[in-house]
């Protein structure tokens, strides 16, 4: 992951739940967050610890729709978006429990590994 300065006006590290940080990067210009039955579109991009990028939406060009709170992205990151506003881009660190776990999901994400998503949270509807 691109190690990107973060806005000196936008930095705030916020914890949520049990282990699940977020640190805004970018203010969003949007006034309303996300909550459960929204869509929200989002970019991101995945790593490892060690900076070694596992997956990546904008390697796709192609964001991420999904419906908060439905299970269709990992536990963590759902949480972390509901405190994300439009425009927003955070730093957001999972532990492995609110990620892919013990199994992890060979080849590319070991078993209990951490995993640090770079947000932009584009649209809430």
């Amino acid at each position: 992951m691109a190690n990107h300065p973060p806005d000196p006006a936008a930095t705030e590290a916020r914890l949520q739940g049990p282990g699940v940080l977020i640190r805004t990067m970018k203010k969003g210009t949007g006034t309303k967050y996300p909550k459960k039955g929204d869509v929200c579109v989002i970019h991101y991009e995945a790593c490892l610890e060690d900076g070694s990028k596992v997956d990546s939406s904008r390697d796709r060009a192609l964001p991420l729709k999904y419906t908060v709170g439905q299970k269709e992205i990992l536990l963590g990151l759902d949480v972390a978006v509901q405190k994300m506003t439009v425009g927003e881009t955070a730093e957001i660190t999972i532990p492995s429990f609110f990620a892919y776990g013990h199994a992890g999901c060979p080849p590319r994400i070991p078993a209990d590994a951490v995993l640090i998503f770079r947000a932009e949270l584009l649209n809430i509807t």
